[in-house]
């Protein structure tokens, strides 16, 4: 639905932040098994970083 609006250079990234919505889910239902580390941290600012240059950049 979202290509039929937009082109596939601004969806993409954005569809890519899913897995920033499996490590937040990972992250409050598993506290006891699933650990977020530093580097997941960091990779998770860098995701957001440029799903927001992309999206602004339109």
């Amino acid at each position: 639905m979202a290509l039929n609006v937009t082109e596939v250079v601004v969806v993409a990234p954005i569809v890519a932040v899913y897995p920033l919505i499996t490590i937040l889910m990972a992250s409050l239902f598993l506290r006891g098994i699933e650990k977020i580390t530093k580097q997941t941290v960091v990779g998770a600012i860098i995701v957001i970083i440029g799903v927001l240059f992309v999206g602004f950049g339109t």
